[in-house]
């Protein structure tokens, strides 16, 4: 699913950058592109909701970091992808991707090894 919206370089960088919080030019020193180039790439991974941004108490200072994936990067990439070829395609795969999780919710609760109480306020 996400294969529809991020790039292997994305991924590259997103893995280097980690959970650490950085300036601007720290996240740069963290990729190996030029400056112009940097700023395009990741003005991209803002838009599409994998970079956060926070502003100090004065809101002029920024950091950025790496976005929580739930709640936001599916929230962000839907807004993204409006009006884009992969749109549809995006939506279908998040629902596939969501409804693997209810029946694995569903199968772990129907377990005989759970007790009966858990059971009936899980279903």
């Amino acid at each position: 699913m996400m294969d529809l919206v991020i790039t292997d370089d994305e991924i590259e960088y997103l893995l280097k950058l980690g959970t650490e919080l950085y300036s601007y030019e720290g996240a740069a020193k963290v990729s190996s592109s030029p400056d112009e180039q940097f700023q395009l790439f990741f003005d991209q991974m803002k838009r599409k909701g994998l970079i956060h941004v926070e502003f100090d108490e004065n809101g002029k200072d920024r950091k950025y970091r790496l976005n929580a994936i739930a709640v936001g990067w599916y929230e962000v990439m839907m807004h993204y992808n409006v009006g884009k070829p992969q749109e549809k395609e995006f939506s279908e795969k998040w629902n596939e991707f969501f409804e693997y999780f209810i029946d694995i919710f569903y199968m772990m609760i129907t377990e005989s090894n759970y007790p009966p109480s858990m059971k009936k306020s899980c279903t």
